[in-house]
C-alpha cells in the first residue's frame, strides 16, 4: 500500500506540473499572438502615415507659392517705399531751396 501511494503522490506531482506547464505555454501562447496581431497592424499604420503625409503635400506645396508670392510683394513694395521716399526727398530739398534755407 505505501509503494500505491508513493505512485499517487507521484502521479498527483506530476499532474500539478504539468497543469503548471501547461497554463504557463498557454500565457506564453497568448502572447506571442497579441504580439503577433500588434505588428500586423504596424504596417497598416505606417500606410495611414504616409497617405496622410501624402495628402498634406499639396498644403505644404500651396503654402510655399504663397510664400513665395508674399515675398515678391514684399519685394515690390520696398522698391515703392525706398522709390516714394526719395521723391520726397527730393521734393524737401526743393522746397527749402525755394524758401532760402530753413
Amino acid at each position: 500500500m505505501a509503494s500505491n501511494k508513493g505512485v499517487a503522490n507521484w502521479n498527483q506531482e506530476t499532474k500539478a506540473r504539468l497543469n503548471d506547464k501547461i497554463t504557463s505555454n498557454v500565457n506564453d501562447v497568448g502572447s506571442l499572438l497579441r504580439q503577433i496581431i500588434r505588428g500586423s497592424k504596424s504596417p497598416d499604420f505606417l500606410a495611414q502615415a504616409a497617405k496622410n503625409f501624402a495628402s498634406q503635400e499639396s498644403y505644404i506645396h500651396n503654402s510655399h507659392e504663397t510664400m513665395r508670392k508674399m515675398d515678391l510683394i514684399r519685394s515690390q513694395l520696398e522698391f515703392q517705399i525706398t522709390t516714394q521716399l526719395g521723391g520726397c526727398k527730393k521734393r524737401l530739398n526743393s522746397i527749402v531751396l525755394v524758401n532760402g534755407g530753413l
